[in-house]
């Protein structure tokens, strides 16, 4: 079995490798966020290092609330970092469903973990609506274990290998899970250790110097199991349990399947769909809801209007009598998004609620929605939406220190580039803020939504630098849907993002418009635009930096990726990903015109704006290619590597520390301050080295270290 490191690095680089003005008025979107009547104080970088997440906050599906038989109970997974202590725990809470609506500790969920990002979890209500069965991790063995309401959790299964997927009989009478046969960990074997591995497609230089296999989690590969819960009994699953537990597997294992309902008797499904009728998944392209009445029936689109877009949830009541979807608004994936019904057999959709907060992670219970809710200025909590009523009412609050806190004033923004390219953000203004003065930039990327903590891979601590003085633009990039919904797949919707790097000047275009428009507002000082970057977001910061040097006085980033380099670190794992985004083979005789349009290591040369990189040891060699090339040009750089980190790093310490230092280097850039309290106690004298070599028209420029 690969080892979960190398399994979440593989995934990460697919993910880092496939991600890769006319001024409109605000209009009818932009609003101010509301500050607690209460707020007395600014919110500190322990404050969001520390932020309790529910299970519910997730872009992606509705798996992590777990709503009792009987409605009374909602289960979730509660992670609590801690800054001092450099460790996330993870704690069950039960939320009752009726007033007074308190929250109960059901324990911990698995060890306290220091590198783990693992998702959370969906627990398996048990029949008495009083306790539910999870999968722990507790001295490097994942067991199933019960936690139940004012008892200790305890353990259920003693399996000598992992415990995989798990189930419920639909009697909610036995437990079906499987357990991972014992394989050759990371798909080879120590004999071939011991003569050398074979350098082939199996290999990823830049992730792991053995190489890496997935093991593929086919049914067919482990064993399955039935516990009857009234006799603690153990078996070998019968074939009907078995056929269970693949479909539960299958749902969780095609992101398109997991948006499929059905009724409890089985007559009524729907699910999403393309225009030509194929299944997709809501996150990947506009859909349509289609619904199959009867057993024998023809799948049908619902024809109303409401009904085809960008979806964020679905479900279906036990009945099948109707249909309830969370989707955008507009014909794009930000802004306000809505709650509606649909009525099978009639066509009739009504609205429930809109809203421009965020409701993730839903779950169904009969009258309700139960979901994970977060406006601008507040983290997430667990809300209940009357259906009928479309009342939204807080139930559990994991972070209520929140409402004590002071938040500059938060404008949705919309606007259009020359080519009617839709942008949208919002911009977080200093705490104080004073109409009439201009106060300098920092940009952050590269999704707004929700809670504004410290933009993708949080790591731009947004309200922070607003406390701080900062005019701060949360920008959420203008994703080319048209392209992504027109092509037959993937490979052909990358491929035409990357030709002539049309997706990454699309991107440019529309961050420069709005910088543009609010210099020509009053609200910033042109000469005093910082960005900050992770990932995509990261590229963009490249790219600019190369096309659009005069816009940023100073940048930061989590890392570079897109420098030549990269070719030799990734291959031969994907090599076909690097010719999908038409990267060749970077020649000795030439650098070819597509790495030079994105690598700051070949523009190394030109490159004068001050860079700060805070990168993940797993992502070091990339990074340093940037580093390197720069300070041979003896540029403005400096960074930092974090051990024991991934593409976005989870160790609290490890965020308190990069919210810190990029607070204080947007200071000394951008304020012309340093504060009391540096990172590092050379930090500052290393800064004025910097800064006087920059401004030193007459220092040398040399071609090595």
């Amino acid at each position: 079995m690969v080892s979960g490191r190398a399994t979440r690095s593989l995934v990460l680089t697919t993910i880092v490798l496939a991600a890769l003005s006319v001024w409109v008025p605000f209009g009818a979107l932009a609003r101010h966020v509301p500050q607690g009547a209460s707020a007395s104080k600014t919110i500190g970088y322990e404050d969001l290092a520390e932020i309790a997440e529910l299970g519910a906050r997730s872009n992606f599906d509705d798996s992590h609330i777990a709503v009792s038989p009987d409605e009374k109970w909602a289960a979730i997974e509660l992670a609590q970092p801690s800054v001092a202590r450099n460790l996330i725990e993870r704690r069950w809470r039960f939320v009752s469903l009726t007033s007074p609506f308190e929250a109960k500790d059901a324990g911990i969920s698995g060890e306290p973990t220091l590198v783990e990002d693992r998702r959370p979890q969906y627990p398996l209500w048990l029949p008495d609506s009083r306790s539910f069965v999870f999968k722990g991790e507790f001295d490097g063995s994942i067991q199933l274990w019960v936690a139940a309401i004012g008892q200790p959790s305890r353990q259920l299964t003693h399996a000598s290998n992992v415990v995989g997927p798990t189930a419920i009989s639909l009697d909610r009478k036995r437990i079906i899970y499987f357990t991972q046969r014992t394989g050759p960990e990371g798909g080879h074997s120590d004999d071939e250790a011991l003569r050398g591995y074979l350098f082939d497609e199996r290999f990823a230089p830049m992730l792991k110097s053995k190489p890496i296999i997935e093991t593929p989690a086919e049914p067919g590969q482990w064993d399955s199991w039935s516990y009857d819960i009234a006799s603690k009994s153990l078996r070998p699953a019968a074939p009907q349990d078995r056929a269970l537990i693949i479909r539960s597997y299958e749902r969780t294992a095609a992101s398109e399947k997991m948006w499929e309902r059905a009724s409890k008797d089985g007559r009524v499904s729907v699910w999403l769909a393309d225009a030509s009728g194929r299944s997709v998944s809501s996150m990947g392209r506009r859909s349509v809801i289609t619904i199959r009445n009867g057993s024998n029936g023809n799948p049908q689109p619902c024809a109303s209007d409401a009904c085809a877009g960008y979806m964020k949830g679905l479900w279906l009541s036990e009945d099948g009598r109707t249909v309830y979807f969370l989707r955008w608004r507009g014909p794009h994936s930000y802004g306000a998004i809505g709650l509606y019904a649909l009525k099978v057999g009639e066509g009739v959709v009504r609205e429930i609620l809109q809203t421009e907060d965020s409701l993730e992670a839903c779950a169904l219970a009969s009258e309700h929605l139960i979901c994970g809710y977060e406006t601008p200025t507040m983290p997430n909590r667990l809300v209940m939406i009357g259906l009928k009523s479309a009342e939204i009412r807080v139930i559990y609050d994991p972070n209520p220190k929140f409402g004590e806190f002071e938040f500059g004033e938060v404008r949705t923004l919309t606007w259009m580039d020359e080519d009617k390219t839709e942008g949208f953000a919002r911009l977080v203004k200093p705490v104080g803020w004073k109409s009439g003065k201009r106060y300098p930039l920092v940009i952050c990327q590269y999704r707004s939504r929700g809670f504004l903590r410290g933009g993708t891979g949080d790591e731009c601590p947004i309200h922070v630098l607003s406390a701080n003085g900062f005019m701060v633009l949360s920008f959420h990039r203008p994703d080319d849907w048209v392209t992504r919904d027109t092509k037959l797949n993937s490979a052909d919707s990358e491929r035409a993002l990357w030709r002539g790097l049309r997706d990454r000047r699309r991107v440019a275009s529309v961050l420069a418009a709005v910088i543009k428009q609010l210099e020509h507002e009053g609200l910033i000082d042109p000469q005093r635009v910082g960005i900050h970057g992770l990932s995509d977001g990261a590229a963009t910061v490249a790219f600019m930096l190369i096309h659009s040097p005069q816009i940023f006085a100073v940048a930061s980033v989590a890392g570079t990726e897109w420098n030549p380099g990269l070719f030799f670190l990734v291959l031969p794992m994907l090599k076909e990903r690097m010719a999908l985004f038409g990267l060749p083979l970077p020649r000795y005789d030439g650098i070819d015109p597509q790495w030079r349009d994105l690598s700051l290591s070949v523009n190394a040369e030109s490159i004068n704006t001050p860079l700060l990189i805070q990168v993940a040891d797993s992502e070091l060699l990339t990074a340093a290619e940037t580093f390197t090339a720069l300070r041979g040009f003896e540029k403005p750089v400096e960074m930092h590597v974090f051990p024991e980190e991934f593409h976005v790093k989870v160790q609290p310490a490890h965020k308190e520390a990069v919210y810190r230092r990029n607070v204080q280097w947007f200071k000394f850039w951008l304020q012309g301050t340093e504060d009391l309290d540096p990172v590092d106690g050379n930090q500052y004298a290393r800064w004025r080295r910097l800064r006087e070599a920059r401004s030193d028209a007459s220092a040398p420029v040399s071609g090595a270290l």
